[in-house]
C-alpha cells in the first residue's frame, strides 16, 4: 500500500553465508563452531632476581623489588632501582593496571567499586590497582600478582567482586598467563587479541620488550583461526 497504512511482516530472515577457519575458505560455519579463536601468547627472554647472590630465574612469587638479603626478598631489583612506584602504570587491552604504594586495604576499606584479593584490587571489569606492600625496602607484590592482573584485563580471568572482596577465577577454555624457567609466557584470550602499553623501561623488567627509555612500547599477542571456529573472528565487546 502505498499511502504508508497497510504493514507486512515476513517470519524469515536470511543472512549471508559465514565460514568456518578451515583450511580454503569455504566450509560453512556450523552450529557448533566457535565465535572465538584459538588462544595465542608472546613469551619474552628469561629474567632473573638481579640483586640476589646468585642471580636466579624469577618464579610467579618473585618480589617487584627486594633487598635480596634472603632468596625470599630476592627482587626484580632493589626498591632504588624499581620501576614499579607509586602511580605508576600500563594498560592491557584498554585496561589500566596501576601500582599503588602501601599495603593493600581491608575489604571494608576497598576503593569504591573495587574488590580486595591479596595484594589486587579490581573493579571486576578489567582495571586493577596492585599495591606494592608497606616495607619500603621489600615489597609484598609479586609477579604473579601483575601476570593476574594482566589476565584480568585480558579477559583470561574474572573477577567476583562483592562487599569489598573480589574473588579471582579462570574464565573456562582459557590459559592463564604463567613463568617457566623465568621466562613470562602472556596469554590471549579466546575472545580477543592482547595488547599491552606501557612504559618501555618497566615492561623491559619483566623481559616483555627489548626497548628502553621513558616512552611507550606495545606487546602484542594475536589469536588465529582453526577448522572450529569461525574464519573472521568475533572481538570480545562487539555487538550486534
Amino acid at each position: 500500500d502505498l499511502r504508508g497504512t497497510t504493514t507486512y511482516t515476513s517470519a524469515t530472515a536470511l543472512s549471508n553465508v559465514l565460514f568456518s577457519g578451515n583450511a580454503g575458505g569455504t566450509t560453512a560455519a556450523t552450529g557448533a563452531t566457535t565465535l572465538g579463536g584459538v588462544i595465542g601468547s608472546v613469551t619474552g627472554p628469561t629474567v632473573v632476581k638481579d640483586n640476589q647472590g646468585t642471580p636466579a630465574n624469577i618464579t610467579s612469587t618473585t618480589l617487584l623489588y627486594g633487598d635480596g638479603a634472603a632468596l625470599a626478598t630476592a627482587g626484580l631489583s632493589t626498591a632504588a632501582a624499581t620501576q614499579f612506584t607509586d602511580g605508576t602504570s600500563f594498560t592491557v587491552n584498554g585496561h589500566s593496571i596501576t601500582f599503588k604504594a602501601g599495603a593493600a586495604p581491608a575489604a571494608a576499606s576497598a576503593p569504591a567499586g573495587y574488590g580486595v584479593s591479596g595484594n589486587i584490587a579490581t573493579d571486576g571489569g578489567g582495571n586493577s590497582i596492585i599495591y606494592l606492600g608497606a616495607n619500603a625496602t621489600n615489597s609484598t607484590a609479586t609477579v604473579g600478582d601483575v601476570l593476574s592482573a594482566i589476565d584480568l584485563a585480558s579477559g583470561v580471568k574474572n573477577a567476583v567482586v562483592a562487599a569489598g572482596a573480589a574473588t579471582i577465577t579462570t574464565n573456562t577454555s582459557q590459559t592463564a598467563s604463567s613463568i617457566t624457567g623465568g621466562q613470562i609466557t602472556l596469554e590471549t584470550s579466546t575472545g580477543a587479541d592482547l595488547s599491552v602499553v606501557g612504559k618501555a623501561d618497566l615492561l623491559k623488567t619483566l623481559g616483555l620488550t627489548t626497548a628502553t627509555g621513558s616512552g611507550n612500547a606495545t606487546i602484542t599477542a594475536t589469536r588465529t583461526t582453526a577448522t572450529g571456529s569461525l574464519a573472521s573472528l568475533i572481538t570480545d565487546g562487539s555487538t550486534l
